[in-house]
């Protein structure tokens, strides 16, 4: 009696990639097993490669120097979307050349003077105005309801000096006889405090709601005689009275 050859039926490995093998009949073991084998270690060979020149030319992108154009072109498309100072802008390219540089310090420190070259041209051309930037968000910022205070530190964190942020200020001082005063009377407005509660039957007398809005205002940066001044108006037409009356003092 002949012995049964043994057969290998439908062999599949999903994570080696093996091709299934059909049942075509009788076979050597060893012969189906070595013809598999053969194919995994081809394809895993293969992957090896692929793999290797990925890798190959990801490293060769990050030796890459930035070039400055393409420091030009961060630049340019940053200040398409916001207002910056000088030194905001300087940080911002940083940023993104330690980015790009898969954070090399060698390469941080040959772009910095091409950074500080593209700054200083933008500044000599009015495309950077640290001046200009200023007014133009300490006067955003009153509007919004920022406290003079919370306004000079917003400044100093965009790296504007003390002499722009100062000469900002004072030309708020001159077209506003207190600046704060309107800038707390924006901020009752957007947080719905004193004459500007949702809830109207809500007095002005009861002692824990007059203690939390004195403390948001604390806590935005104004002065406790600014915020009572504020909460002393029952209504809008009061505000409204009150803003005229430092108006008319200029």
């Amino acid at each position: 009696m002949k012995k049964a050859h043994p057969t290998i039926r439908g062999i599949t490995t999903r994570n080696r990639g093996w091709v299934a093998v059909a049942d075509e009949g009788p076979a050597s073991l060893t012969t189906e097993l070595s013809l598999v084998l053969a194919d995994a270690m081809i394809e895993e060979n293969a992957g090896i490669k692929e793999n290797a020149g990925e890798t190959t030319t990801s490293t060769c992108a990050r030796d890459m120097p930035v070039a400055p154009e393409l420091i030009e072109k961060w630049a340019l498309s940053y200040l398409e979307r916001y207002a910056s100072s000088a030194a905001n802008l300087r940080r911002v390219l940083r940023r993104r050349v330690l980015r790009a540089s898969g954070y090399d310090d060698d390469e941080m420190r040959s772009a910095d003077p091409l950074i500080d070259a593209l700054i200083a041209r933008y500044r000599a051309t009015s495309l950077l105005d640290d001046s200009a930037y200023a007014a133009s968000r300490t006067r955003r910022g009153v509007a919004r309801g920022h406290s003079l205070r919370r306004i000079a530190a917003g400044l100093a964190a965009k790296g504007i000096g003390m002499e722009e942020a100062a000469a900002a200020l004072a030309v708020l001082r001159d077209t506003d006889a207190d600046p704060d005063l309107a800038a707390a009377c924006a901020y009752a407005r957007r947080r719905h405090l004193g004459p500007y509660r949702r809830d109207r039957s809500v007095q002005a007398a009861d002692t824990d709601t007059r203690q939390r809005e004195l403390g948001a205002f604390a806590r935005a940066g104004f002065t406790r005689r600014t915020a009572e001044t504020v909460l002393a108006c029952h209504d809008e037409a009061a505000i409204a009275e009150l803003l005229a009356e430092g108006s008319e003092q200029l």
